[in-house]
């Protein structure tokens, strides 16, 4: 698409219609690294599920957790990216969100 300002309705298609996405060759060669950004996505899910509680039973490992988290970072740093803008969006995200888990870990307890 050319128009960037354009919009779907504005190229003829209808509300209702069916759109068949297909995939690109620039997709076939990230499938890898989307599959790598996949698997961390799953890991830092769940290490933000552990840093939601706030009981004290949790609070004794917000320093493994916020350890955790940091390796995280340094996984989704070693994910090659290769320059392309949608693999290194989805790596800013998911580094952004495990900075955000982190902080939010360690101001709910004292991390020593």
């Amino acid at each position: 698409m050319a128009d960037d300002a354009a919009t779907l309705a504005s190229l003829g298609l209808k509300d209702g219609s069916k759109l068949t996405a297909m995939h690109t060759a620039e997709f076939s060669e990230d499938r890898p690294q989307l599959a790598q950004l996949a698997q961390l996505d799953g890991e830092l899910k769940q290490l933000e599920d552990c840093c939601a509680f706030d009981d004290a039973s949790v609070s004794a490992d917000r320093k493994l957790i916020t350890h955790k988290l940091e390796n995280l970072v340094t996984k989704l740093d070693g994910v090659e990216t290769a320059g392309r803008p949608g693999l290194r969006a989805t790596r800013k995200a998911l580094v952004a969100r495990a900075i955000a888990a982190s902080d939010r870990n360690k101001d709910k307890g004292t991390v020593v």
